[in-house]
C-alpha cells in the first residue's frame, strides 16, 4: 500500500525480520511504531503459510501529501509572511492536528498586529487520484481595533498616571496608533501586579475588560485589587557556620525589619547569600525561606534556613561548541583548574576574560557529575561569533 514512503524506510521501523520467530507481541509493537511515524492513517498485518514458514505482510494506507497552501482575502500581509508563521509545509504528510494549531498560530499573529477580530478557518481539498491534499486558510482580516480610552479602577495607593506609565498599551492619539494587542495588555497586568508586589502589596491583582464603543474603537478598563501593604517583621537566619552573620547582614539589602516586604526582593537577598557560599566553593549550599503573614499587624516574619553542604572541587575542564577557536585559547582564560575549589569569583573572572576575547556570542558554564560526590566537571560551552 505504500507509494510515497519506500519499503526500505518502512523496514527501518519494524523489528520483525526474515528468519526470526513470528511473535504477535513484536508485530503489535511494529504496528505502533509505524503509526507513530505520522505517515499512515491505517496499518494492518496479516500472515500466510508459505513453504513451511510464515509470510508476514504489513498493509499500510498513507496519509495524503500536502500540495498547495493558499490563503484567501489577505490584504495586510503577504503570503510568504503567513507561511513563515505556520508549521504545515508543502510536501509534508497531512496532519489535521497541526493544521488546527496553525489556525491558532495565525489567529495569534493577527491579534498581535492589532486585528483581534480576525476570523480564520481551514479547508482541506483532497485529490484521491493523486493522493494529495491542498490546504486553504480562509481569512477574514477584520479591522484594526483602536483604543480611545484607558480607565484604571480600584487603585488608591497609586495614581492613574503612575499605573498607565507602567503599561505598554496606550490610547490612540496623533503620536501613537493605539492598536489593541491583547498579548501586550496581558503583559501590562502582570507588570502592574509586579509593581504592587515590590511595594509590599503581596496580594494585589490586576485584570482588564474590553468595552466596545463604536466600529473599530474600544475602551480598556483595568481593575486593580490592591489588598493590604505588608512590612517585614522579625528576620531569623540559621544554619550558617562557614559564613559569618556579619557577612550575611552585609550581603542582604532588602530583608530588614520595617522595610516593605517583597518576594522578588527577598529572592535577591537569598541569591546574595548563595553567592557568598559559591565564592567560597560551597556550590551545593541551599537557602530555604519560610514566611509567616500576620494580617493583624500587616507584617511578614521571615525565616531563612541555610544548608551549607560540602566544598566542591573541579574534576575535568571540558570545552565544547568551538569550531574555529582552539581549545588552548579558551583554556588559558579559565581561572579554574582540576583539583581547585569551585570558587565563584574565579568562575566570574573566567567569564570576563573569555568575553574580552570578543570571539563568542554566548558563554555558558555548566557542571557535570563524576564518580565522586563533591567533585564536578566544569563544562565551558561557547557559541562563536559570526565573522
Amino acid at each position: 500500500g505504500n507509494t510515497t514512503i519506500s519499503t526500505a524506510k518502512i523496514l527501518t521501523q519494524i523489528k520483525s525480520r526474515v528468519g526470526l520467530q513470528y511473535l504477535e507481541t513484536v508485530v503489535s509493537e511494529d504496528i505502533k511504531r509505524l503509526y507513530n511515524t505520522g505517515y499512515f492513517t491505517d496499518v494492518r498485518s496479516e500472515i500466510e503459510d508459505q513453504d513451511g514458514g510464515t509470510k508476514l505482510i504489513f498493509e499500510v494506507q498513507e496519509k495524503p501529501v500536502i500540495g498547495d497552501i493558499t490563503f484567501s482575502d489577505i490584504k495586510r500581509f503577504k503570503k510568504d509572511n503567513l507561511l513563515k508563521e505556520i508549521k504545515t509545509k508543502p510536501g509534508d504528510f497531512l496532519d489535521n492536528k497541526q493544521i488546527k494549531e496553525d489556525v491558532k498560530t495565525l489567529q495569534d499573529f493577527y491579534a498581535k498586529k492589532g486585528m483581534t477580530d480576525a476570523i480564520i478557518e481551514s479547508e482541506i481539498h483532497l485529490d484521491d487520484v493523486l493522493h494529495k491534499a491542498d490546504v486553504h486558510f480562509a481569512i477574514t482580516e477584520g479591522r484594526k481595533i483602536k483604543i480611545k480610552i484607558i480607565d484604571i479602577l480600584g487603585n488608591q495607593a497609586f495614581k492613574d498616571r503612575r499605573i498607565k506609565k507602567l503599561m505598554k498599551t496606550k490610547k490612540d492619539n496623533i503620536f501613537r496608533s493605539g492598536r489593541l494587542k491583547e498579548d501586550v495588555l496581558k503583559e501590562d497586568t502582570r507588570r502592574i501586579e509586579a509593581f504592587y508586589e515590590q511595594r509590599g502589596y503581596i496580594d494585589a491583582t490586576a485584570d482588564y475588560d474590553i468595552e466596545y464603543l463604536s466600529e473599530g474603537k474600544v475602551k480598556i478598563n483595568v481593575e486593580v485589587i490592591e489588598g493590604g501593604q505588608y512590612f517585614i517583621g522579625e528576620v531569623t537566619i540559621s544554619g550558617y557556620q562557614i559564613v559569618s552573620r556579619e557577612e550575611i547582614d552585609e550581603a542582604i539589602k532588602n530583608l530588614k525589619t520595617g522595610k516593605v516586604f517583597s518576594r522578588a526582593k527577598m529572592e535577591e537577598d537569598i541569591n546574595a547569600i548563595r553567592t557568598l557560599y559559591f565564592d567560597k566553593g560551597y556550590i551545593f549550599a541551599r537557602v530555604e525561606d519560610r514566611t509567616s503573614i500576620i494580617p493583624e499587624t500587616g507584617q511578614v516574619a521571615v525565616d531563612l534556613q541555610i544548608t551549607e553542604g560540602e566544598e566542591a572541587y573541579v574534576g575535568e575542564v571540558k570545552i565544547q561548541g568551538n569550531a574555529r577557536t582552539r581549545d588552548i585559547v579558551i583554556r588559558r582564560e579559565i581561572r579554574l583548574f582540576p583539583g581547585d575549589k569551585f570558587e565563584g569569583k574565579k568562575l566570574k573572572r573566567s567569564r570576563e576574560r573569555l568575553q574580552n576575547l570578543q570571539y563568542f556570542e554566548e558563554i555558558d558554564f555548566n557542571i557535570e557529575d563524576t564518580d565522586v560526590t563533591n567533585v564536578k566537571d566544569l563544562v565551558v560551552d561557547v557559541k562563536e561569533a559570526k565573522t
